[in-house]
């Protein structure tokens, strides 16, 4: 059960880190009487919520999978530990998706662009013959939620300002 705790400890911190989590205020404000009136930033391009919405809602059972490969893997559980890694493919497949469509809605064409990419890392990393069973132990984890962040790095970047 600790091992499944860390496991979404870590992946709510790497979902943060994953959808780009900022927020930039609305208007600028000014120091003075005689300064000129607050400009209004762009308007943040409301699919990079969506992004962010899928990315937290998706990565439990992403996590949960997390848990139970090292899990089974510990217990030296192959049958179960190929399963588990069989539930975090699906898991990933579905993120990539999600992101995918959510960006697909994206008014500015570089998030549209960004949330393509990172749809394509993600289901490259599902379908990496390496990827999931090198997730033998938390270390490991750390390891996948790492490459897992690169993967959607360019959602985080095309997402910052909004």
């Amino acid at each position: 059960m600790r091992r499944l705790l860390a496991v979404s400890v870590m992946l709510v911190a790497a979902a943060g880190s994953v959808a780009g989590c900022t927020a930039k205020s609305g208007t600028t404000t000014w120091s003075s009487p005689g300064a000129k009136a607050p400009v209004e930033a762009p308007a943040p391009d409301a699919a990079c919520g969506a992004i962010r919405t899928v990315v937290t809602t998706d990565m439990g059972p992403l996590g949960k999978a997390f848990g139970s490969i090292v899990g089974r893997a510990t217990a030296s559980d192959k049958a179960g530990q190929s399963a588990a890694e069989a539930q975090a493919a699906s898991a990933l497949t579905k993120l990539g998706s999600d992101i995918s469509t959510a960006g697909a809605a994206a008014k500015d064409p570089a998030v549209r662009q960004a949330a393509t990419t990172a749809s394509q890392n993600i289901t490259t990393l599902s379908t990496d013959k390496t990827y999931l069973p090198s997730i033998t132990t938390m270390a490991a984890i750390t390891a996948a939620t790492t490459k897992l962040q690169q993967a959607t790095a360019p959602v985080a970047t095309a997402c910052s300002g909004s």
